[in-house]
């Protein structure tokens, strides 16, 4: 059952002279055509509204329910200019005067009024939103997202995600900048009234008007001093302690580690350093050039190591001189597992005396090996077959405390039996089933053909 709205009596007065105040409202039509915006809010709200009083009264004519309309959108416009569009916003409906409309009326009024204005927002915001997502920093991040592999629906969310941060970064940045504005018109307001009391001052002391006691000096506002430390309080945390910014650090550390970073664009000079370190011949001598590539572009590790890839394209042989160089630099950081990877290169190409030079400097260095150095020397002197080297660095292994891996105990044994110390490697092999260590079907076969040959 629809409600009746109850029109009181000056209502009916407004409805007669319905005529005469219409071309009055369309001769003012035309000089309101300029703000768009009560345009566009007029032609909604009177869209809704003629429904509404369609509704409520069924069988008032076309002209009647034009009156109505009239009369409504007018007072709904003189409250728009005496409140503002914000009030109107916020849902709370002002008192009525009695003489123009019923409560009930006024209040559906006000509803309409409100939601039209609230539609008219939200379609500007996402009017706006769509000028965001074309953002190039938008765009940026999303191509970023597509090449980790985000895509569909959870792209698209994070497209309108960081549009409407964005937006609400420039709005922020907008009212800023309109506050400054009226600050600026405030002092501008008090200088010109300051100037004007200086010429009254002086005027009336030419004039030789004695002026009474001088009044309560202005009182200047100011922001109270701050003492002590600020205090950042989330859900009872006290986040201003000293331990939270270090634990951020440590978290930055971290997050700087784990996450790969770019090597420096080479360009200009430093170009031309890298294309002769390059072309340079294996028997050349690289530190003059590589303290040039140095001086030129400052690099770090992640350089050093893009530098590096470079040259293992292009040569083997150099670039093992080259690391081995950079082992006793500085910016390269040297960890165990740069000797570990060149010490296994050596071994792997059977370049013993490199490989024995590369140990002799890492314990000049400081540098004790880990079990996969150890390891690595095991398998190295057990493939040349020198038994005595590989016995020394497989005890030291042991020394060390290192529990030795199948890997080592499979090279001493074929050491030995190569050796034609059969004894000893049947020995070692029961050692491996002791440390529940399985030997392979080729360190079986290996053994019974020593045994056979004896």
């Amino acid at each position: 059952m629809v409600r009746k709205w109850r029109f009181q009596r000056s209502d009916i007065a407004f409805i007669r002279c319905f005529h005469s105040a219409q071309e009055v409202g369309e001769s003012e039509t035309e000089d309101d055509d300029e703000d768009g915006t009560m345009n566009e809010f007029l032609s909604r709200f009177v869209w809704i509204m003629r429904d509404k009083l369609k509704q409520a009264y069924p069988d008032s004519d076309k002209s009647t329910i034009d009156a109505m309309l009239l009369v409504i959108a007018e007072k709904v416009v003189d409250e728009i200019k005496k409140d503002g569009i914000d009030k109107m916003l916020l849902g709370a409906a002002p008192s009525v005067p009695s003489a123009d409309f019923s409560e009930d009326l006024w209040r559906m009024v006000w509803e309409v009024s409100s939601k039209v204005l609230g539609d008219m927002e939200k379609e500007r915001k996402k009017e706006k939103l769509k000028r965001f997502l074309q953002e190039e920093e938008v765009k940026d991040m999303c191509r970023f997202a597509g090449e980790v592999g985000i895509r569909g629906d959870m792209l698209r969310e994070l497209r309108f995600k960081w549009a409407s941060e964005k937006m609400e970064e420039s709005d922020f940045y907008e009212r800023l900048e309109v506050m400054r504005e009226n600050a600026e018109a405030r002092e501008e307001e008090e200088e010109e009234g300051g100037e004007e009391a200086k010429a009254y001052g002086a005027q009336e002391e030419a004039e030789g008007v004695e002026g009474g006691p001088m009044e309560e000096k202005r009182n200047v506002l100011s922001l109270p001093k701050r003492r002590g430390k600020f205090k950042y309080k989330i859900y009872g945390l006290d986040l201003s302690d000293s331990r939270w910014a270090e634990l951020a650090d440590k978290i930055h550390e971290a997050n700087e580690i784990t996450w790969p970073q770019e090597p420096k664009p080479i360009t200009g000079k430093c170009k031309l350093a890298t294309d002769r370190i390059l072309s340079m011949k294996e028997e050349d001598d690289p530190s003059p050039l590589l303290a040039e590539w140095k001086e030129l572009l400052k690099p770090s590790r992640v350089d050093w190591m893009n530098l590096l890839d470079i040259l293992k394209e292009k040569s083997i042989r150099l670039h093992y001189k080259v690391a081995e160089l950079l082992l006793s630099e500085e910016s390269f950081q040297t960890d165990i597992r740069d000797y570990s990877k060149l010490i296994d290169a050596y071994a792997t190409e059977n370049c013993l005396e490199d490989a024995e030079r590369l140990l002799k400097k890492m314990h000049e260095d400081g540098v004790s090996p880990d079990i996969l150095i150890s390891t690595i020397v095991v398998h190295m002197y057990c493939k040349v077959g020198n038994l005595d080297r590989a016995k020394e660095a497989f005890d030291t292994l042991r020394a060390q405390g290192f529990r030795h891996n199948i890997k080592a105990y499979n090279a001493m044994i074929m050491a030995y039996v190569k050796a034609g110390q059969s004894k000893s490697a049947e020995m070692l092999m029961r050692e491996m089933e002791a440390r529940d260590l399985k030997p392979t079907e080729e360190i079986y076969m290996a053994l019974l053909q020593s045994f056979a040959q004896q």
